[in-house]
């Protein structure tokens, strides 16, 4: 009866630990400003789907389509950041959840509490990046069961919709999950195998006729396959603010090779699926292209820190609600003062308001537009023009390096230049305000183009004079 009293308050607790994580991310992502470019480029993206467009053949993108076609779902419902922020919220807490999930099996609800917080922590924004992690978690959990067909069907399906997450790291992730479903198999290594790749199959045929349906095969190609080694080249970077997340990742490979040394067979698959996380960070080693393999390193440290100091629940419930407490004040201490816009796609967003200085441009380029001219912005927050316009303009409302498949940046910037009765706008520090802006636009626009108008940093150039 002892155990029943203890097994329900254990419950409870946990049950208690869940709903705080919940409401600390309702906060955190309801909450988070506007303005940061990597969520309206994908809020733009899933619109562009919710409005029909095509992926590839429509627009460009260089990710795989499976996370813009999942945020576009409530899109369909309200084309408004705020639906697409409901879905972050889903996704943000699905992370945390399966998290809890691994670490509970394996140390007990309070230190999975612990890590479910400490993950909550990094989540506002949420990119494709993330549905990678989740599939790999999911997978890791699986891996917790009997070596079975269903189990390995399974886990298939979700290494391919981890591909489809995210090119480059799915198939580090196909690979990683083939090699541990034929070492763990030590009977009919070949049934289970070929089980594994009929669950990755049934989806990749999925997909394949999902691609020759939407008439974007051979764009596909050029966009998610081709363009990536003219990306990777180009687009390598390092943020060295990053490095402690860094270290988190070294400590938990040591932790798990010594798990390994110590025949835990369970390390050596947390291991090797740990290896398409740590891929993520390239090309870019940035702070959020680490964290994922960070957060995921935290489960062997967790388990190093319980075998040296097995600290009592109390402190560790004490640690996770200081986590709650402290970040949720953050977040919610930053909103005063920042107010939403009236226009409908950013409405109840904080900061929101500072889309008038976009709109007070707009407007001044409606002048040019009654002249019959077409106005195209070239900066890396034109996607915010087209959202307040509800019109998408392709490719400038992704104008990056690496997202336009093979085709030089340049030569879309030379047809512009070469077409008539259009206006080019583009901030006369192009250059300055994002390493992800391509080389030579803003020279090439300004040498081959008529300036004929300011408005504040952007300059107006007509083409075709």
């Amino acid at each position: 009866m002892v155990k029943n009293i203890e097994k329900s308050r254990e419950n409870r607790v946990w049950l208690s630990g869940i709903i705080a994580i919940a409401i600390f991310l309702l906060i955190k992502v309801f909450s988070f400003s506007f303005g940061d470019l990597d969520e309206l480029w994908n809020f733009n993206l899933a619109r562009s789907i919710a409005d029909g467009m095509v992926p590839y053949r429509d627009f460009n993108m260089v990710m795989m389509p499976l996370f813009s076609i999942i945020f576009s779902i409530p899109l369909l419902f309200s084309k408004t950041l705020l639906a697409y922020r409901v879905m972050s919220f889903i996704f943000a807490f699905a992370i945390c959840f399966s998290l809890v999930l691994v670490v509970k099996k394996k140390h007990g609800i309070y230190y999975s509490l612990l890590v479910g917080v400490v993950a909550a922590c990094f989540y506002d924004v949420i990119t494709y990046n993330h549905l990678m992690f989740l599939m790999v978690l999911w997978i890791y959990y699986l891996f917790g069961f009997s070596n079975t067909y269903r189990r390995n069907y399974l886990i298939g399906v979700l290494a391919f919709a981890g591909l489809l997450s995210r090119q480059s790291s799915g198939v580090v992730l196909l690979i990683c999950v083939g090699l541990l479903v034929i070492f763990q198999s030590e009977k009919k290594k070949l049934n289970h195998t070929m089980m594994y790749i009929a669950g990755a199959a049934s989806l990749g045929v999925v997909f394949l006729i999902y691609l020759l349906v939407s008439k974007s095969f051979v764009q596909f190609w050029d966009y998610c396959l081709f363009s990536m080694f003219s990306y990777s080249s180009n687009s390598f970077s390092m943020d060295f603010s990053a490095v402690s997340l860094g270290i988190i990742i070294i400590v938990g490979v040591v932790a798990d090779l010594i798990s390994i040394n110590k025949k835990n067979k369970n390390a050596t698959v947390h291991l090797v699926l740990g290896i398409s996380l740590i891929s993520i960070a390239y090309p870019l080693m940035d702070f959020l292209h680490i964290s994922m393999a960070a957060l995921y390193f935290l489960i062997p440290i967790v388990e190093l820190i319980r075998r040296k100091y097995n600290f009592p629940p109390y402190i560790i419930l004490t640690v996770a609600s200081l986590f709650v407490v402290f970040g949720s004040a953050f977040s919610l201490l930053s909103l005063p003062g920042m107010q939403s816009s009236d226009i409908k796609p950013f409405r109840n967003i904080p900061g929101s308001i500072t889309v008038e200085g976009h709109i007070g441009l707009d407007n001044y380029s409606d002048e040019y537009r009654k002249l019959g001219y077409d106005v195209v912005y070239v900066s890396e927050d034109a996607v915010i023009f087209s959202i307040i316009r509800d019109t998408h303009t392709v490719p400038y409302d992704l104008f990056l390096k690496g997202n336009m498949g093979t085709k030089s940046p340049l030569s879309y910037i030379e047809e512009l230049c070469s077409s008539s009765q259009t206006i080019i706008v583009i901030p006369n520090d192009y250059n300055e305000r994002s390493p992800q802006n391509p080389e030579g636009v803003y020279e090439y626009i300004s040498e081959h183009c008529v300036l004929v108008g300011t408005y504040g940093q952007y300059e107006y150039y007509i083409t075709n004079m």
